[in-house]
């Protein structure tokens, strides 16, 4: 089955590659995800009106980030999306203004609040060691069927090239993290 690399049309492939996204943190289930995308209620309806809300919370994300870039893999028999990544290219420092954005997609109270400083800790080894110009992919998610028959992306690495010298830093962390020395990792996504 052959693949197709593209950037997403928004106004088009946005809601099939959020599903896709979904579909590849939840099987099997990665907790952490339920920090940016939580499921509200539970009704019959809970998820997929969450799932919506998502969605559309995703895309004003990458409509007022100048940084943001997504790709898609389509599997070119079916056209159907099987695979996604963000990408943030950052021509300058990303964390030379430090941004305290508030988790308002849960209700206000200890929810939020606990939601905040876990966001925080995820964050904090890139705004640690990212200090300078970067292109980092942030979720990357495919369809486990696809997965398991020919890896093309894996929906729990990240990696990162760093400007100027473009050098590629292959450190495979197990969420988050920066893979920026050599000595984070051997070259094939294993970390020292």
């Amino acid at each position: 089955m052959p693949f197709t690399l593209r950037e997403v049309d928004t106004d088009v492939d946005f809601q099939e590659l959020i599903a896709c996204e979904w579909e590849s943190y939840e099987n099997p289930l990665q907790t952490f995800f339920r920090l940016f995308c939580p499921i509200r209620g539970t009704g019959p309806q809970a998820r997929e009106e969450s799932l919506a809300e998502c969605t559309k919370r995703q895309l004003e994300w990458h409509r007022s980030d100048p940084t943001s870039y997504w790709q898609k893999v389509t599997d070119s028999t079916t056209g159907k999306i099987i695979a996604g990544a963000l990408w943030k290219i950052c021509p300058t420092n990303p964390f030379e203004h430090p941004d305290h954005e508030e988790a308002y997609w849960f209700p206000e109270g200890g929810q939020r609040d606990f939601v905040n400083q876990a966001l925080q800790r995820f964050d904090a080894p890139r705004a640690t060691m990212g200090q300078r110009p970067q292109v980092c992919m942030i979720p990357c998610a495919s369809f486990s069927r696809y997965e398991r028959n020919q890896t093309y992306l894996s929906s729990r690495s990240q990696y990162h090239l760093h400007f100027p010298k473009l050098q590629t830093s292959r450190g495979r962390r197990s969420h988050y993290g920066v893979g920026d020395t050599e000595s984070d990792g051997d070259g094939r996504g294993n970390v020292a």
